[in-house]
């Protein structure tokens, strides 16, 4: 039986596969930073792949939903919750203003 694929295993291929036939990447300013984004579908999930101009460490981004069903922005994996929720609101209005 095969080894599951991790997230990151899944984002590399879908990244591949996106280059040749799927969205186009855009920028999204931020305070302190551009960044190049990707939106990406895995495991039927809407995820931003964001890779920074200034070379920090590039974020995974997606809305969650909490137990009262409020959204937010998360990182995947958790762990950078504080830029996930700027880097989601930049890419949120950037697709609200590009429809």
């Amino acid at each position: 039986m095969a080894k599951p694929r991790s997230f990151q295993q899944q984002m590399q291929t879908s990244l591949l596969l996106e280059k040749e036939e799927g969205p186009q990447p855009f920028k999204i300013e931020l305070e302190d930073d551009t960044a190049l984004v990707v939106e990406q579908t895995i495991n039927g999930r809407r995820v931003f792949y964001a890779q920074f101009k200034s070379g920090k460490r590039p974020l995974v981004v997606a809305v969650a939903e909490d137990r009262q069903g409020t959204k937010f922005w998360t990182s995947i994996p958790e762990g950078r919750q504080q830029e996930a929720e700027i880097v989601g609101k930049a890419v949120a209005t950037y697709i609200r203003s590009n429809r």
